[in-house]
């Protein structure tokens, strides 16, 4: 049998024989209801707060499921190799620049229309697909380029201000400020240019080179100058001239801080004419340049590439190689044969993609720069 409990005990002498409890009956009482009150009582969980937790949890669930799903219909898009239509910006252009920024959304600036060059500027939000303005530049341009500073700012620099393409060169320069939404002047180069090439260095600072100075598509000059930016002291510096004058070339920064740079062409002229095969390098320590291996093929507008291994995948020309690429090896200054692309391609861009395997866009050569314009 079940031994008594306390409780019981003090009931059954209480009840029978009270004589025998050492202390008064409403000492033994005041006891008992001690007890009872000493006793945990099961906490009952209320309605609300179960319901509460029972729709957050529907919610996190919920959210859950449609991010993995359009995770997964992102993830099978690239994969599978589908396009989507995005909204049309506000101006068309061609020979803008596209630059992404730190926050995710596109700042593309000016570029040309068939009868005028522009100074407007857009924002791109990836998230929401929706174009917004970013302002306008101080100066109309078009073939400049667009740098993204170490600071979250974005340098354009260069560029023509007259129709037809290549003419009018300019020095000014501007930076955009994506916390304001504005642009602001930044000081001028040494010499005015455009189809310039601008690449940030390890150090922060921006390398220039190269280029068109015209004054007209026909007396312009090639340039092999080259000037350093430094976003600090907002100046511009001299650096050493390449050895060879080139414009529309291909300038990539190398793993360990260099700069190569490979083809474009010597002449300004309408009629593109001197391709160049060569190759150099520059050097932000030394402030020097030395000769690399020459391509297998003459190219300019061609695109250029730093793979993961340290290699440079160049792909296209805007002349009769378009249909071809190749790699240059830094540590053993070569160039190795790739396969065809396919279709041959000028003025393109190139993104690496998963498994070091570089995915090339752009349009056919011979449209591409007819659909720039």
């Amino acid at each position: 049998m079940r031994s008594a409990g306390i409780e019981e005990r003090l009931r059954e002498h209480i009840a029978n024989d009270a004589a025998q409890v050492p202390v008064p009956p409403q000492v033994a009482i005041r006891i008992l209801r001690a007890v009872e009150a000493s006793r945990p009582r099961p906490v009952r969980p209320r309605k609300g707060m179960l319901q509460f937790a029972a729709g957050m949890a529907f919610v996190l669930l919920l959210v859950a499921g449609v991010v993995w799903m359009r995770t997964a219909q992102m993830s099978a898009a690239i994969v599978n190799g589908s396009w989507s239509s995005a909204p049309a910006m506000a101006a068309g252009r061609g020979y803008q620049t596209a630059t992404l920024l730190p926050n995710g959304k596109v700042l593309v600036v000016a570029g040309s229309q068939t009868i005028r060059i522009l100074a407007s500027a857009e924002l791109y939000d990836p998230r929401t697909r929706t174009w917004s303005s970013a302002g306008a530049l101080r100066t109309p341009r078009s073939l400049q380029t667009a740098t993204l500073l170490r600071n979250g700012k974005v340098l354009v620099v260069g560029g023509s201000e007259v129709q037809p393409y290549y003419l009018g060169s300019l020095a000014s320069a501007e930076l955009y400020d994506p916390q304001s939404n504005t642009w602001a002047s930044a000081a001028s180069m040494h010499t005015a240019r455009s189809s310039h090439t601008a690449t940030l260095l390890a150090d922060g600072r921006v390398l220039v080179i190269g280029g068109i100075e015209a004054s007209n598509d026909v007396t312009g000059s090639v340039l092999a100058t080259a000037e350093l930016y430094d976003p600090v002291t907002n100046t511009w510096s001299w650096t050493a001239p390449m050895p060879v004058g080139r414009a529309r070339h291909v300038a990539i920064l190398l793993a360990d801080h260099r700069v190569l740079v490979v083809g474009g062409t010597g002449s300004p002229g309408a009629v593109f004419s001197g391709y160049l095969r060569t190759a150099e390098i520059y050097d932000p320590a030394a402030q020097s340049w030395s000769s690399a291996a020459d391509m297998s093929f003459a190219r300019f507008y061609a695109t250029g590439t730093l793979l993961p291994d340290g290699r440079v995948l160049v792909v296209g020309d805007d002349g009769v190689n378009e249909r071809t690429a190749e790699t240059f090896d830094p540590g053993s200054d070569r160039w190795l044969p790739v396969p065809d692309p396919g279709v041959g391609r000028a003025r393109a861009v190139a993104t690496p993609g998963a498994g070091w395997a570089s995915q090339w866009h752009g349009a056919r050569r011979g449209w591409g720069r007819r659909n720039q314009c």
